[in-house]
């Protein structure tokens, strides 16, 4: 579908977070001369906008440093015969071994720290204009992203790649290598769990001389089996196999893995919400972003009598631009804005209380009380973050499905998370609860879900099964 100028000029800064607004705004005054910029820092936009004009406005133009954790040890008396660890071997899967269940930094607790990136893919795409890579290879490395899965491996044939793009596969064998070693998440871009346990050892594990060599002697075992009881057939003994399990669940089984649960660092929220005697107060994080104007200068000489017409015709086309340039950011400010007032006053309690607290939203609900389309608050929310009195949060963080109470409550499938997680981090670690007992658990508390979404919702934090947190907990490994 074709897009009108105006859109086109209109989506690209409502995509864009503030960070990379300033650097939009001086690619446009390096080639606009009639438009310049003055110096502005923090925006309260609520004393500013005419719903009225905005509304008139957005129809014109929406016409269309690693720690490691501590294992914990086998009691005195509940040391590990042969067979005992033969049966637990048998029993244990290499996926269920590996850092899918690791409790390492890198699976930082998501109810202690909500600092996420809520679009991977976006985030990518966002390093992939930073990195020191020329314009063709860009857009290479930006067809290899977007052909990575939502665990971060390349699945798509490079060959197929290179057939569909006509593009010499060497080059984006090159290339990919590249963004494996330069974007974050490290790693992404990997073909497969073979090749990203090969990237990890080389670039994490080479300071752990024990580690490298169990590695090494093990690696046709981890690569091509799925049963656990395997390794000891290298000839380890079983201080050493305990040791080095503990060990290799520091390893990530994909390149996203827990990523999204980290605590990346935003330079600056767009977003800053401060509580007052009256309620709260929305700023966007408008810090080095100038006010643009038309330069008078070239105003009043296109008035000139005397001026030629084909400077007359230039100015007046920059003008133009420069005019549109200047209503896009504006709609681009006034449309955040919106949206994040919407979501301040439906997460009230939230803001006020805590993630506990916070409730069930879609962008629907969103798009329907502001009057827009559902697409259009997708993009205004997109790389978006919010500060708060509990930290900084990416705006998709607050969109989450509802679940149903016997008492006819709708509660955030965010909180259901934590609700379960609290429940297996005060379990007896002899005897785990299995999905069952906490389903029947949260029925006591009037939480009406399938045990399919007790199972999906521990999986998703990264929690292994009742049997296997056992068979862990019996190797004094963490899970």
């Amino acid at each position: 579908m074709f897009l009108s100028p105006h859109l086109n000029t209109y989506l690209k800064l409502l995509t864009a977070p503030s960070i990379q607004i300033k650097e939009l705004i001086e690619e446009e005054l390096s080639i606009n001369p009639l438009l310049e910029a003055e110096e502005n820092k923090l925006i309260d936009l609520r004393s500013e906008i005419d719903l009225t004009d905005w509304i008139t406005l957005s129809l014109s133009y929406l016409s269309e440093g690693e720690e490691e954790q501590e294992e914990t040890p086998l009691e005195e008396d509940e040391e590990l015969t042969d067979e005992e660890l033969d049966k637990i071997l048998s029993d244990l899967s290499i996926n269920e071994l590996f850092g899918e269940f690791s409790d390492s930094e890198e699976n930082i607790d998501p109810f202690e720290n909500m600092k996420k990136r809520e679009n991977l893919r976006d985030y990518l795409y966002d390093q992939c204009e930073r990195i020191n890579i020329d314009d063709e290879d860009r857009e290479i490395a930006k067809l290899i992203i977007d052909n990575i899965d939502d665990k971060g491996f390349l699945t798509t044939p490079l060959e197929e790649i290179s057939e569909k793009e006509r593009i010499d596969l060497e080059k984006i064998e090159r290339i990919r290598k590249k963004l494996m070693k330069e974007l974050e998440p490290d790693g992404v871009g990997a073909r497969n769990f073979e090749e990203f346990l090969s990237y990890q050892i080389e670039n994490k594990l080479s300071s752990d001389p024990s580690l490298q060599n169990f590695i090494t002697k093990c690696a046709e075992i981890l690569t091509s089996s799925n049963s656990v009881k395997k390794l000891k057939e290298v000839g380890l003994d079983m201080n050493e196999l305990k040791e080095n399990l503990g060990k290799l669940r520091r390893l990530r089984p994909f390149p996203f893995y827990g990523f999204h649960l980290e605590d990346i660092e935003y330079p600056n929220a767009d977003i800053i919400v401060n509580k007052t005697d009256k309620g709260y107060t929305i700023l966007l994080n408008n810090e080095g972003v100038p006010r643009l104007r038309v330069n008078r200068y070239y105003l009043k000489l296109l008035n000139e009598p005397n001026l030629d017409l084909e400077t007359k015709k230039f100015l007046k086309e920059k003008k133009r631009r420069a005019e549109l340039f200047i209503k896009s950011l504006d709609l681009r400010n006034k449309t955040i804005y919106k949206v994040a007032e919407v979501i301040v006053e439906t997460q009230k309690e939230f803001f006020e209380k805590g993630v506990e607290y916070i409730k069930p939203m879609r962008l629907k609900d969103v798009a329907d009380r502001i009057g827009i389309d559902e697409s259009t608050v997708s993009r205004a929310i997109s790389n978006k973050s919010i500060s708060t009195e509990f930290g900084v949060f990416p705006l998709r963080f607050f969109f989450h499905s509802a679940i149903d109470t016997e008492k006819g409550e709708k509660i955030s499938s965010i909180y259901l998370k934590k609700r379960i997680k609290e429940l297996i981090d005060n379990e007896d670690k002899k005897n785990p609860l299995s999905d069952i007992q906490i389903l029947e658990i949260l029925r006591k508390e009037g939480i009406k879900i399938a045990r399919r979404t007790v199972s999906k919702y521990r999986e998703e934090l990264g929690i292994p099964s009742s049997m296997t947190r056992k068979r862990l907990n019996l190797l004094g490994v963490k899970s």
